[in-house]
């Protein structure tokens, strides 16, 4: 059987490099791969994976799409990880969160081809659902309350009529480690453990509620969804909620990171949602249930200790130990995405974990403390609720 082509849309962005990188660990199957970018393809990225072809396109034009045809062929899928996050950003331009969100130019190259059977993955958001009570369905009405929600809903719309072959992953926040290339945002539990670290207090929602997802899972479902539909032969049409098992608030997130990582949770301080004016409408609670998730791609697990710290209905995890948040923070202890002054006491704490829960320990503290500084930008206590509160991860 020939390769198959995978174009990564959103290549240089936080959950396409972590695709990719997935991708090329793959054992036994083997992809033709690209991506497009749109500023510049950074140098880190393109050395770490050779064998990636890089295309510059600009997603509201359509200019550039035709150099893949000439020096990539049709692609056999594609995924789209391209989009306008940040829900202030788009609330502040709509036009512009609309002309990226919907995939209007990516359509109409696909649709032009004389054989159109590509799959299109394309990666929606929680924030559709209205956010007036816990874990959504699929099947339940659509209903979001700000601009960037509303964009992403028209792009699952225009997805659904204009393709026969694709699957809708709506994400909840993705977190995880640094990518190769560092991407240019505040990443949730590296935030966390910053603005902690500092012995300040800082401000977090306990009334807001998501199911975060680790983003390696996320690239495993993505993968797991590629393999099943070659390995069928048949058409996908399907709409997926892809969240983490465990329903969580800001605060509990924040909490779950403090003792993990040290710091004194006493630091953490309980704030509304609705006492902060945000410039944005959220959603308070668009926690979602993952059952069709664990059905419809039944060669994707959770980790082991997400399974059994914490069980329960909906599909998701309910333990006091929140297992798979848990499990999958404590795996990113000692690894490169904290500050400096940090790297010592994370290499202690994964070296703790090979004799509690058996980690490997892939690297020692010398060969840590040499790895490039990646800062997180601070920012103000009230401005990381509003960005936390958020889908800007």
């Amino acid at each position: 059987m020939s390769k198959k082509k995978v174009l990564v849309l959103g290549g240089t962005g936080y959950l396409g490099q972590h695709l990719l990188s997935g991708f090329s660990d793959i054992d036994g199957v083997s992809y033709d791969l690209a991506f497009t970018y749109h500023s510049f393809a950074p140098d880190d990225l393109v050395r770490a994976l050779p064998h990636l072809l890089a295309f510059q396109v600009d997603l509201k034009s359509g200019q550039g799409f035709d150099a893949i045809v000439q020096k990539f062929g049709q692609p056999d899928i594609v995924v789209n990880c391209a989009a306008i996050s940040v829900p202030r950003a788009c609330e502040t331009d709509p036009a512009s969160a609309l002309s990226i969100n919907v995939p209007t130019a990516l359509g109409n190259w696909l649709l032009s081809f004389e054989q159109m059977n590509t799959l299109l993955i394309h990666l929606s958001t929680d924030q559709v659902y209205e956010g007036m009570r816990s874990f959504y369905k699929e099947d339940d009405e659509t209903i979001p309350v700000n601009v960037y929600g509303k964009s992403k809903l028209a792009a699952e719309q225009y997805v659904s009529e204009k393709f026969s072959n694709f699957a809708i992953l709506r994400s909840s926040i993705i977190f995880g480690p640094q990518t190769i290339s560092p991407v240019h945002k505040s990443l949730p539990v590296q935030w966390i453990d910053a603005a902690l670290s500092k012995g300040n207090e800082v401000e977090f929602f306990h009334d807001e509620f998501r199911c975060p997802v680790y983003v390696k899972d996320v690239v495993s479902v993505i993968i797991t969804l590629i393999k099943t539909w070659i390995s069928e032969g048949k058409q996908m049409q399907l709409v997926l909620n892809v969240g983490g098992p465990n329903r969580l608030s800001r605060v509990e997130m924040a909490e779950t990171v403090a003792e993990i990582r040290g710091h004194n949770k006493s630091l953490i301080k309980r704030v509304s949602a609705s006492s902060i004016d945000r410039g944005v409408k959220s959603p308070a609670d668009i926690s979602m249930n993952i059952s069709n998730l664990r059905s419809k791609s039944p060669n994707f697990q959770f980790s082991e200790s997400s399974e059994t710290m914490g069980g329960g209905e909906h599909g998701h995890g309910h333990g006091e130990a929140h297992g798979d948040f848990r499990a999958k923070v404590w795996s990113m202890s000692g690894g490169p995405y904290c500050r400096p002054k940090h790297w010592k006491r994370n290499t202690a704490i994964a070296m703790a974990g090979i004799v509690l829960i058996c980690i490997p320990i892939a690297m020692k503290s010398a060969e840590l403390e040499q790895r490039p500084h990646n800062p997180v930008r601070p920012i103000p206590s009230q401005l990381w609720c509003k960005n936390f509160g958020n889908k800007e991860y």
